[in-house]
């Protein structure tokens, strides 16, 4: 199951928010800071990040602009060459409903974050979408980046029919929530059960006027190599995460973790760094993972659990846990008993 250690992100939108950053007079080094990710890796085309680095991306982006309704502008910019080959094997289908048919089954190539499902039901269809896992504090600017793409984009497509689309985001009116209005001229709701786009059936059979098979089979066979070297990356992080968890104590170094894949350490690192992370950030959040379950779960004491977690002085232990949370493990102890008990 997809979580926030294990879903992988192409680098490219944190590429685009960095030259957006820049055009506002901000430096990319400013924008990539505490995220492990360079200015030469924003262009390797194949280059993955995990959520917590883009969400590091967008925090940064948001602290540094003063602008909590960046996610609007910055979907607003995005164009069709922003989404790679799902978006040229989508706007290249012959009509809307076998774009949106495209984009619903290559979706997790772009965004792992949300489940997307597509429902027709009589007169309307809705394009519907689920967060795949708690986005916390990139809720906000994941959800209005990916609803104002798609609705610049279905304008750029049928311009004037774009009024009868209905938009429903699953949180309350934000603060900046007058906002909207300059970037959705529709109906937009707020509290709904779930994320969605709402659509006449009729406009499902709209033709694309910049259809080209030849152009979308194409694309779509890139989508494909995209979906299985996801799969791929993602494999081999999980696989590390399972073999860390059969061996609690005394963690496996790098090099004997590559031993029992079969591969060379060279080549694990190399995988690793195209998933945007390394052996260390793994261990690390293996480490905090179950750092939290003795914390919440047992009544295990604070050195016990850093023995059990590999650290030989319970000081290292202590000081990982704060930079990791924020919190000694001890407070983080209390707030869960603490909210239990409320």
């Amino acid at each position: 199951m997809i979580d926030e250690n294990s879903a992988l992100i192409p680098v490219d939108y944190s590429a685009n928010i960095v030259h957006l950053l820049e055009k506002k007079g901000f430096s990319g080094q400013q924008v990539l800071e505490k995220t492990n990710i360079s200015m030469n890796d924003l262009h390797d085309g194949q280059r993955l990040i995990s959520f917590l680095q883009q969400k590091q991306v967008i925090l940064n982006a948001i602290a540094l602009s003063g602008m909590p309704e960046l996610g609007l502008l910055f979907g607003s910019q995005l164009n069709l060459a922003s989404h790679g080959a799902i978006g040229l094997a989508a706007i290249t289908r012959p009509t809307l409903r076998e774009a949106i048919d495209m984009t619903t089954k290559y979706a997790r190539t772009r965004n792992p974050l949300l489940a997307w499902s597509f429902v027709e039901n009589g007169e309307h269809a809705s394009l519907q979408f689920e967060e795949a896992f708690p986005l916390a504090e990139a809720r906000l600017f994941i959800a209005e980046s990916l609803f104002a793409s798609m609705y610049s984009v279905s304008a750029f497509l049928f311009k004037h029919t774009i009024k009868n689309l209905v938009v429903s985001f699953a949180y309350p009116p934000p603060p900046h929530v007058e906002v909207y209005k300059d970037y959705f001229h529709c109906k937009v709701l707020f509290n709904q059960p779930v994320y969605q786009i709402r659509l006449p059936t009729e406009m499902l059979d709209f033709p694309i006027l910049i259809a080209d098979p030849v152009s979308s089979e194409r694309a779509e066979k890139q989508c494909q190599e995209e979906l299985q070297q996801l799969d791929r990356e993602a494999n081999i992080i999980s696989h590390i995460r399972s073999l860390l968890l059969q061996q609690q104590g005394v963690f496996p170094s790098m090099e004997e973790i590559a031993e029992q894949l079969c591969v060379s350490p060279r080549t694990l690192h190399r995988h690793l760094k195209k998933c945007g992370t390394t052996y260390r950030e793994i261990l690390d959040g293996t480490r905090l993972q179950l750092a939290k379950q003795c914390l919440s779960d047992t009544d295990l004491g604070v050195d016990e659990i850093a023995e059990r977690l590999g650290y030989k002085d319970p000081s290292n232990f202590g000081r990982a846990f704060k930079k990791w949370t924020g919190m000694a493990p001890g407070y983080y102890r209390l707030q869960q008993r603490t909210d239990v008990v409320v």
